[in-house]
């Protein structure tokens, strides 16, 4: 698990759901690399 992986599980386990789009900008990346990552059990 890489950095950014890390970051967006953080922010996925608070509970809410969001979009890519709003991930990203939370992080500052673009919103081609929150969804490269598959993060669903």
């Amino acid at each position: 698990m890489d950095k950014l992986d890390s970051k967006i599980l953080e922010i996925l386990k608070q509970g809410t759901p969001l979009r890519a789009i709003k991930i990203a900008q939370m992080l500052g990346v673009e919103r081609r690399e929150v969804n490269h990552y598959n993060v669903r059990d």
